[in-house]
């Protein structure tokens, strides 16, 4: 396995073991600079959050096992699909 496979199965690792970390965090970090505008309950503002976390975390493992050789890596797929929804949702 290259650095680079270990270092994205490592970071897989660490972003399913610390999904709510991850969460709170993001959680605090937009409540405290108002991105909405508006303030807005935790359950829409976490939305997908947890399930995007899972999905980028899958994405590494299969971009590392892969090794897509100029071809759009799958993480770029998960986070182009979750920042589409964001949008749809006025966020």
């Amino acid at each position: 396995m290259s650095t680079c496979s270990q270092q994205a199965h490592a970071l897989a690792d660490r972003l399913e073991r610390e999904q709510q970390v991850i969460v709170e965090r993001w959680l605090r970090r937009v409540r405290a600079r108002n991105v909405a505008g508006r303030p807005l309950p935790a359950p829409e503002l976490v939305d997908r959050l947890p399930e995007f976390l899972d999905e980028l975390a899958a994405a590494l493992r299969r971009g590392a096992a892969e090794e897509r050789g100029g071809a759009e890596a799958p993480t770029a797929e998960v986070a182009r699909e979750h920042g589409t929804q964001r949008y749809r949702h006025g966020f």
